[in-house]
């Protein structure tokens, strides 16, 4: 009976030991209170997202010429833009892209960033001086010009934007995953894998990384809230997809009637700015929860 409640004993502390490693992180996350205010933000919007179709009191695309540049009221919380269409709703739907937007660019780029740090970093030599000069070019060339002239080419639908998106903003998650396998991989727990003859992959997936991993996390909440913007750019420019409502395609679709109806432009105005001022935020209080040195204290 004692080894069967010994070997129960075994296979729970793991996860033990992660639901310590959780309530130490929220620990020192909620010490920032500015970056829970905008967590809690974000996870407001997470739920317009997700509940969209039923949060809407009106269909965002559906004109309505009877019910044009009407000002906030009860049966429209934000009023209406030029053609009728109630701007909450539009808001709403907008939330949804907006955001889908944001994350799958900043995957994009994290999953490219941590690839090319880590085989940088590790590998080093001439790999990585030329790797590095890749990341230079990328860093020199002005990103947004960039994704502009791509998307007026391949033209703007939403999977082109979140690829292009991604695609070019990843460098900064490469420098910052090579700096840590720089430092990571002279320790001792690596040389002692090294002497055991462990596989590269093994190394780098299993020792290295889950250390060297927690800036890109930290950024890629950064990248979230510049694709969010860079995408608002795109669509309040013309080039976004026309197809789908994003925040900033309603400031576009604002110009029209900016100076008769402020409603029109504010609103999507506020929502932009509080999503990227709560990401940005959000990464501040993940550096603080995950910094290493912050752990021990």
């Amino acid at each position: 009976m004692e080894t069967v409640g010994s070997e129960s004993q075994e296979r729970l502390q793991p996860l033990k030991q992660l639901l310590d490693n959780s309530k130490g992180f929220w620990r020192r996350y909620r010490k920032n209170r500015v970056a829970v205010i905008g967590l809690g933000i974000v996870i407001l919007f997470f739920f317009l997202a997700v509940l969209a179709a039923q949060i809407a009191p009106y269909d965002p695309f559906v004109m309505d010429p009877g019910s044009r540049l009407q000002s906030p009221s009860v049966s429209h919380l934000m009023g209406t833009d030029l053609f009728g269409r109630d701007i909450f709703s539009r808001i709403v739907y907008g939330t949804r892209i907006s955001l889908f937007i944001g994350f799958v660019s900043a995957t994009i780029s994290a999953v490219i960033g941590i690839a090319v740090g880590a085989i940088s970093g590790y590998y080093g030599g001439k790999l990585d001086e030329v790797l590095m000069r890749a990341v230079e070019i990328f860093i020199v060339i002005p990103t947004f010009f960039l994704i502009l002239i791509i998307v007026a080419i391949f033209g703007g639908s939403i999977w082109n934007v979140m690829a292009i998106i991604g695609l070019t903003i990843w460098p900064s998650t490469t420098r910052l995953v090579r700096a840590e396998f720089l430092s990571t991989k002279e320790k001792e727990f690596v040389t002692a894998a090294i002497s055991v003859g462990s596989k590269d992959a093994h190394i780098i997936l299993r020792e290295i990384l889950p250390n060297a991993v927690f800036p890109a996390i930290v950024n890629m909440s950064l990248q979230v809230a510049s694709a969010i913007l860079t995408e608002s750019s795109l669509s309040f420019l013309g080039l976004g997809d026309p197809n789908n409502v994003s925040w900033g395609w309603l400031l576009k679709d604002a110009l029209r009637s900016m100076r008769s109806a402020w409603w029109d432009s504010v609103f999507p105005g506020i929502f932009i700015s509080l999503a990227v001022i709560s990401f940005n935020v959000i990464g501040d209080g993940l550096n603080d929860a995950l910094n290493p040195y912050l752990k021990e204290r």
